[in-house]
């Protein structure tokens, strides 16, 4: 189900208000660092290199990259933690249009003549310390470069992704990838580019319940690079032509989801690849691993309302024949639950838990008044209708989760659900 984001249209006024409230907060910040600062020294691998590291509260990390081959003109540089926004810079001041805050974050630092070693700082300004990941990824000099055409984001250019969310769904931004090109040589114009780069959306579920800072770095590690993508994670669309730079997905509370995008071009039938940098999603708007925040809450009521469902449901399966009264109240409680639950879930604006309640009320109502409509009528029509609907349903709902389904557009989703069911 993914949709286009709509532009603002004073793009430059929005930056500009943005830049100010920004540079305000860089002001803060950089008067609340200690001064203390440390640094590491990452070497350049084949397949980029990874680490993990405590950066303490009030302090800064100096980010040595070297050993960069001159047949690469840029490298990535990502830092990703679950708690607490961090500030990766390109120069030793922070400025806006050279620095990204965030937990899941990234620059793509240019080199020029034969440099082979370059410098980010990565600042905490939280008062705790903050344990991260860092990965630095090489860019070829002639493949894609993410979110080289960017038109929204702060800096020049912009290879991380943005998420946001609603009661239903979690919404990714990403800004549109540009070729690469060698070093000190002009970058190719974006209108040149745009119609030949096409992207993956990939997507990897943590462990359910699994809200370890350990499974967190393994699971976006795997997502940091190509190859590892590819393996460990499954592709949720492909697009091309121009495509839209907002995709929505589900939202899955209590379970993590790491999301990323893989722009890809072919050049002299070679296809060059290069990725995003991955961003989280636990389904909540806090890291508030509690019931009030990311982990589910099962009320007594709603365990009762399933297990009496389910022995309902196997006294059907197994002796409905005899009780063709019970088999019209059984499926036409779920017809209505189903019903009631979409409908106020579109239309009203009630807690998930006050939805599920006043579904449940519906579900029941609704078995009622069809057990009376086949009381009154005894008409089989009524009950090839209600099993109809419901198998139908159960058909629909599990080829929206095969190859089958191109759910790009919300109404197309209903439109095979229905036609599945009918």
């Amino acid at each position: 189900m993914m949709f286009s984001v709509s532009r603002s249209p004073f793009p430059i006024m929005s930056k500009s208000l943005s830049g100010l409230f920004v540079s305000i907060y860089l002001l803060c910040f950089s008067s609340g660092l200690s001064g203390s600062e440390d640094s590491i020294t990452l070497s350049l691998k084949t397949d980029g290199n990874r680490t993990r590291y405590t950066l303490h509260r009030n302090s800064s990390l100096v980010i040595n990259i070297i050993n960069v081959p001159t047949s690469i003109s840029a490298v990535t540089c990502q830092v990703h933690t679950q708690t607490g926004n961090l500030t990766l810079s390109e120069q030793p001041r922070v400025f806006f249009h050279n620095s990204i805050t965030g937990k899941n974050i990234g620059l793509v630092i240019k080199l020029h003549n034969s440099e082979s070693e370059k410098q980010v700082w990565l600042s905490n300004l939280n008062q705790e310390d903050v344990p991260v990941l860092i990965v630095i990824t090489a860019l070829d000099s002639f493949g894609p470069i993410p979110g080289g055409c960017n038109m929204e984001f702060p800096t020049e250019i912009a290879p991380y992704l943005r998420l946001k969310s609603d009661s239903l769904k979690v919404y990714l931004e990403f800004q549109h990838a540009s070729f690469g090109s060698r070093r000190d040589e002009p970058p190719t114009k974006c209108s040149f580019s745009l119609p030949y780069v096409t992207y993956d959306i990939y997507v990897l579920f943590l462990e359910e319940n699994d809200f370890g800072e350990s499974e967190f770095f393994k699971k976006v590690e795997y997502m940091s690079n190509v190859s590892s993508i590819k393996e460990h994670s499954s592709k949720a669309k492909s697009y091309s032509l121009h495509p839209d730079t907002r995709f929505s997905f589900l939202l899955y509370p209590n379970l993590g989801v790491v999301y990323n995008v893989i722009a890809k071009f072919t050049l002299n039938n070679e296809i060059k690849e290069s990725a995003y940098v991955p961003v989280v999603s636990y389904g909540c708007s806090s890291f508030d691993f509690t019931e009030t925040g990311c982990r589910i809450k099962y009320s007594f009521k709603g365990k009762l309302f399933l297990f009496l469902i389910s022995i309902f449901g196997f006294i059907v399966a197994f002796f409905g024949h005899s009780f063709i009264s019970g088999v019209i109240l059984f499926f036409g409680l779920l017809v209505s639950f189903f019903v009631g639950f979409i409908l106020t879930g579109k239309y009203l604006s009630f807690s998930k838990e006050s939805t599920a309640e006043l579904s449940m009320v519906i579900g029941i109502l609704g078995g009622i008044f069809f057990l009376f409509l086949w009381l009154w009528l005894r008409h089989p029509i009524i009950l090839f209708l209600l099993n109809g609907f419901v198998f139908g349903f159960l058909i629909s709902a599990t080829i929206v989760y095969t190859p089958l389904d191109d759910c790009s557009r919300f109404i197309y989703c209903w439109l095979l659900c229905n036609a599945v069911i009918l």
